[in-house]
């Protein structure tokens, strides 16, 4: 199981290899369990059949209540227009899940070779031109397919998702992968 100083190296070498947004860091590995978010509720809180009261605010709740006890790398995106009226985000942002590190149901330990190249191909899935960004992001062609060949091995779907294109996805000027 990977250590919280693991985590924090990886998260602190995510904020220095991809920067900040808006002061926050674009991206965060996360673990399913502790991730809390703020939303817009408007109903009645049960406890069992006992009605509680009725509820008509901003509440804080469990951000992934069916992912158990896995860790997340999350990209910080502004909040999506169909949720804005329920998401609350600092900023009109919110940080969204971009991988759950599971491999078919099964604890998955993150380390920072695949974290890298998760983040990258968020940024970079396809150049097809340079841009001044772009050198920012640059990775070694070597490093790139030692980082593939992880992945066929471990999460051989994921990769053949990415190779094929068809685990990436394009919105606004942002890209995601979905999987």
């Amino acid at each position: 199981m990977i250590s919280q100083d693991q985590v924090d190296e990886i998260n602190n070498s995510l904020l220095l290899k991809y920067g900040r947004f808006e002061d926050k860091s674009r991206y965060r590995l996360t673990w399913s369990t502790t991730a809390f978010e703020k939303r817009y509720v408007e109903g009645t809180e049960y406890f069992g059949p006992i009605k509680l009261r009725d509820v008509k605010g901003i509440q804080e709740m469990p951000k992934y209540p069916r992912s158990k006890d896995r860790w997340i790398l999350e990209i910080l995106i502004p909040i999506p227009e169909g949720l804005k009226d329920e998401l609350v985000g600092e900023g009109g942002l919110t940080y969204e899940p971009l991988f759950t590190f599971d491999k078919k149901g099964m604890y998955l330990d993150p380390n920072w070779m695949i974290v890298n190249l998760l983040a990258y191909l968020s940024t970079n899935p396809v150049l097809e031109t340079i841009s001044p960004e772009h050198e920012l992001y640059k990775m070694d062609k070597n490093d790139y397919q030692k980082l593939m060949d992880i992945l066929d091995n471990e999460m051989p779907d994921m990769a053949m998702k990415l190779k094929s294109g068809s685990a990436v996805s394009l919105g606004s000027k942002r890209f995601h992968l979905i999987n």
